[in-house]
Protein backbone atom coordinates (compact mmCIF):
# COMPACT_ATOMS: atom_id res chain seq x y z
CA UNK A 1 0.00 0.00 0.00
CA UNK A 2 1.04 3.51 -0.84
CA UNK A 3 0.07 6.48 1.48
CA UNK A 4 0.68 10.10 0.08
CA UNK A 5 0.47 12.35 2.95
CA UNK A 6 -2.25 15.30 2.85
CA UNK A 7 -2.09 19.20 2.28
CA UNK A 8 1.17 18.57 -0.26
CA UNK A 9 2.01 20.66 -2.91
CA UNK A 10 1.14 17.96 -5.88
CA UNK A 11 -2.48 17.74 -5.72
CA UNK A 12 -4.09 18.04 -8.37
CA UNK A 13 -1.47 17.14 -10.87
CA UNK A 14 -0.40 13.77 -9.85
CA UNK A 15 -2.28 10.59 -8.27
CA UNK A 16 -0.42 7.40 -6.87
CA UNK A 17 -2.06 3.84 -7.27
CA UNK A 18 -2.07 2.55 -3.63
CA UNK A 19 -1.76 -1.19 -4.69
CA UNK A 20 1.11 -0.46 -7.36
CA UNK A 21 2.82 2.73 -6.09
CA UNK A 22 2.69 3.90 -10.24
CA UNK A 23 2.74 7.61 -10.39
CA UNK A 24 0.39 8.84 -13.12
CA UNK A 25 -0.18 12.70 -14.27
CA UNK A 26 -3.48 13.69 -13.22
CA UNK A 27 -4.78 16.99 -15.01
CA UNK A 28 -2.95 18.77 -17.50
CA UNK A 29 0.78 20.51 -16.51
CA UNK A 30 1.46 23.30 -19.12
CA UNK A 31 4.87 25.21 -18.32
CA UNK A 32 4.11 28.51 -20.09
CA UNK A 33 1.04 28.73 -17.19
CA UNK A 34 2.13 26.57 -14.19
CA UNK A 35 3.89 29.39 -11.78
CA UNK A 36 6.32 26.79 -10.47
CA UNK A 37 8.80 23.86 -12.21
CA UNK A 38 9.55 22.35 -9.26
CA UNK A 39 7.39 20.08 -7.52
CA UNK A 40 8.78 18.15 -3.93
CA UNK A 41 6.32 15.65 -2.13
CA UNK A 42 7.40 12.61 0.07
CA UNK A 43 5.65 8.97 -0.30
CA UNK A 44 5.04 6.62 2.31
CA UNK A 45 4.52 2.90 1.20
CA UNK A 46 3.59 0.35 3.83
CA UNK A 47 3.53 -3.75 3.12
CA UNK A 48 -0.15 -5.02 3.24
CA UNK A 49 0.81 -7.97 5.14
CA UNK A 50 2.68 -8.12 8.65
CA UNK A 51 5.28 -6.89 9.93
CA UNK A 52 3.66 -4.07 8.23
CA UNK A 53 6.90 -2.23 7.85
CA UNK A 54 6.83 1.21 6.09
CA UNK A 55 9.46 3.50 4.17
CA UNK A 56 9.20 6.92 3.29
CA UNK A 57 11.18 8.57 0.18
CA UNK A 58 11.04 12.21 -1.00
CA UNK A 59 9.63 12.16 -4.39
CA UNK A 60 11.75 15.91 -6.97
CA UNK A 61 9.44 16.32 -10.01
CA UNK A 62 11.12 19.06 -12.23
CA UNK A 63 8.55 20.26 -15.44
CA UNK A 64 10.62 20.77 -18.26
CA UNK A 65 9.05 22.85 -21.37
CA UNK A 66 10.36 20.88 -24.28
CA UNK A 67 7.79 22.05 -26.98
CA UNK A 68 8.95 25.68 -26.59
CA UNK A 69 8.97 27.49 -29.75
CA UNK A 70 11.53 30.03 -30.34
CA UNK A 71 10.87 33.69 -29.61
CA UNK A 72 9.99 35.74 -33.72
CA UNK A 73 10.65 39.28 -33.59
CA UNK A 74 10.38 41.12 -36.97
CA UNK A 75 13.21 42.84 -38.29
CA UNK A 76 12.95 46.61 -38.49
Amino acid sequence: MVLVPENVDHEPFFTIDKHTGLLSVSAVIDADVLDRSFFQFDVIATEEYPPHESIMESVFLTIVDINDNPVKTKSV
